[in-house]
């Protein structure tokens, strides 16, 4: 029996790309309030490739990689 997982996808039809690793921490101001950003390395893609995501929105998206990557 062959079992397979289809990966999440966006909301442009294409694969979700899984956080591997945070490389870098930052707090930026947003419409007068102060966030926490995180650079992100993506699983499967490039360092290159990593990009800065507000931290509640990886809380959001990968709730189960909290305590894990992030």
């Amino acid at each position: 029996m062959l079992v397979t997982t289809i990966p999440p996808l966006t909301v442009r039809g294409g694969p979700q790309a899984e956080p591997e690793e945070i490389l870098q921490r930052r707090l930026k101001k947003k419409n007068g309030r102060t966030v926490s950003e995180l650079l992100v390395k993506w699983k499967g893609l490039e360092i290159d490739d990593s990009s800065w995501v507000e931290f509640h929105k990886l809380q959001k998206d990968f709730p189960d990689l909290e305590g894990k990557v992030f």
